[in-house]
């Protein structure tokens, strides 16, 4: 099982020693993306459905970034699970920039 860094909230970086957080690797392909996706639980009251479309709306935004493209899908108001998919679980970085997206406050 993939232990995810950012499930829990909490940023990585605050709670490993500088040792342990160099050790982490960027991801550099989709197989790695997939597998961190598919490392965040489905949120209580999503079906499984929309569960796929928004881990897939991650990987292709993942897919942007690796590829060094511009993403141009809206991506406004998802859930936590999602804006945490899309950050970088070696420094918590958004793949997107900050910007270009809205969450909700709660996130």
């Amino acid at each position: 099982m993939v232990v995810n860094p950012l499930q829990s909230g909490v940023h990585p970086l605050r709670h490993q020693s500088r040792k342990t957080v160099l050790k982490m690797n960027t991801m550099n392909t989709l197989p790695e993306v997939k597998k961190y996706v598919d490392s965040f639980a489905r949120p209580e009251g999503f079906n499984n459905y929309a569960w796929e479309v928004t881990k897939k709306l991650a990987l292709e935004a993942w897919e942007s970034y690796l590829e060094k493209r511009p993403f141009r899908r809206q991506i406004n108001y998802m859930c936590k699970e999602f804006y945490a998919m899309i950050r970088r679980p070696e420094d918590g970085e958004y793949i997107l920039p900050r910007s270009s997206f809205r969450m909700l406050g709660n996130c």
